[in-house]
């Protein structure tokens, strides 16, 4: 499996209802990702994880 890291890092608006500018800052590899968020009214963590393959 490929270990290479990605990095990003960024900010969108998501326009009033979704809560506006949102930051976001993070990394990820083939089999996950992680991004900590971050808006005037609300913050967190983002995580994604590849289920493994069952045989």
């Amino acid at each position: 499996q490929d270990a290479k890291t990605y990095s990003f890092k960024g900010e969108a608006d998501l326009g009033w209802l979704a809560g506006g500018v949102y930051q976001y800052d993070g990394n990820g590899t083939l089999a996950t990702i992680d991004m900590d968020y971050q808006a005037s009214k609300d913050h967190g963590t983002f995580r994604l994880y590849r289920p493994k393959d069952s045989e």
